[in-house]
This record gives C-alpha cells, sequence and structure tokens, in this order.
C-alpha cells in the first residue's frame, strides 16, 4: 500500500485541466457542477480567477484537507488491523491524479481484499466499529461500513470491484 513518488504531470494531463477549466467556466448552476463532483474544482478556478466563492464551498474545501490528510491515518489503521492483501481502490487513487488531493471528493476508502468477512472480523477486533443501517448493505458490493473513533473517514471492505450488471468482474487476486 505504498504510494509512488508524486507523479510528474504529463502534457496530456494539464491539457485535460485547461479542459476542465473551460467546462467550469461554462456550468450554469453550482448545483449542476456538484451534480458530476466538480464543485471544488470550480472552487479552486473561482479564485484564480478573483471571483468570490461561496462560503459553503470554503467549508467544503476544509472538509476535504481534513479527509486528505487523515486518509493515510486510516491506511495505517486498516493495516495494522489486517494483514491480507488489500488494494486501495477509487477515492485517493484517483485524488492522486489531481492538480490537488483535496479537489477530489471522498468520503470513505474502498479496499479490495481476499476475504472481506475475515477481514471487516479483524478491523472490528482492532477497534473499528461498524456504521450505518445494517439492512442498506446486504446483497451488494461491499460490507457495511467501518470506522475508527476520531477519524473522519470510513472504509468500505470489497471481496470483489463493483462490476456491470451481467458481466463477470475480474477476481480479486
Amino acid at each position: 500500500m505504498e504510494r509512488q513518488a508524486a507523479r510528474a504531470p504529463a502534457p496530456a494531463q494539464g491539457r485535460m485541466w485547461d479542459g476542465v477549466d473551460r467546462l467550469l467556466d461554462r456550468a450554469p448552476h453550482l448545483a449542476d457542477l456538484r451534480s458530476h463532483r466538480l464543485e471544488l474544482l470550480a472552487a479552486r478556478r473561482w479564485r484564480a480567477l478573483g471571483l468570490p466563492v461561496p462560503p459553503e464551498l470554503v467549508d467544503e474545501e476544509r472538509n476535504s484537507a481534513v479527509v486528505v490528510l487523515t486518509a493515510p491515518l486510516l491506511l495505517q489503521r486498516a493495516r495494522a488491523a489486517y494483514d491480507g492483501r488489500m488494494l486501495l481502490m477509487k477515492g485517493p487513487e484517483v485524488a492522486a491524479d489531481y492538480p490537488d488531493p483535496a479537489l477530489r471528493v471522498f468520503k470513505d476508502l474502498d479496499l479490495l481484499v481476499d476475504d472481506a468477512e475475515a477481514a471487516q472480523r479483524a478491523f472490528l477486533a482492532a477497534g473499528f466499529q461498524a456504521v450505518g443501517n445494517p439492512a442498506l448493505y446486504e446483497g451488494i458490493h461491499h460490507l457495511r461500513p467501518l470506522a475508527f473513533p476520531g477519524l473522519p473517514l470510513t472504509i468500505e471492505l470489497h471481496s470483489a470491484p463493483k462490476w456491470i450488471a451481467g458481466l463477470v468482474p475480474p477476481a480479486a487476486a
């Protein structure tokens, strides 16, 4: 679960973010940006252009920064709780390709493990707590989320990635 050295932005990636800025400039409403999880990128863009940033977005930027800073702490707790193979999916992995990781909103860490049930038991034994309504997590692609007291993120354990209905997902291994 060690991260590689920070990635240098490739020229194509720079062009991509320029394109995102053009899309942000054309978005008619903050609600439209939120529906695509682009609100923090918009706040960054507006600030760069000298435009006002709504106070609720400033609060969301702060919350996102806290999430980015605490994700490694939660991953350390996860590794200490479970010695099996784990693959971090989505969240901070995607955020690493953003101009600033705090611009990619995420609320949980998705971990692909060989045996989600065994991992869940190990996490609970290590002080994690199950959160959320248990009925909401029956028969879906991950187990009931786990929280570690004092940290703002939860962990979702997957034995297989969420996949397109009707297609067989790749093996977790």
